[in-house]
């Protein structure tokens, strides 16, 4: 199918990442998740397990800063998943994008 862009918040970082990333991967899409600067670990260890029940590269795991994110925003993804900000900025900076 495709690649799907996960973002994860710093909060609830596990449920955050599955809520988002389950849809994608059911539909047959890999996913690259972007997990937040304070909790990379949860979602190092959600890809590890991933790759052993789903396969290599099916979910991977991209830590990093804002500048990650926005990298992982502009690439050529076929989608993105986001936990938007109250910030109106934010939602259309990457509603553009997208």
């Amino acid at each position: 199918m495709g690649v799907v862009g996960v973002i994860v918040p710093w909060d609830y970082p596990l449920m955050m990442a599955v809520w988002h990333c389950t849809p994608a991967l059911a539909a047959g899409n890999a996913v690259a998740v972007k997990p937040a600067e304070t909790t990379p670990d949860t979602l190092e260890l959600l890809a590890e397990h991933a790759a052993r029940t789903l396969g290599e590269g099916v979910l991977q795991s991209l830590p990093g800063d804002r500048r990650t994110g926005r990298l992982l925003v502009d690439s050529p993804v076929d989608m993105v998943a986001f936990t938007a900000t109250s910030s109106p900025t934010t939602t259309r900076r990457a509603a553009a994008v997208i």
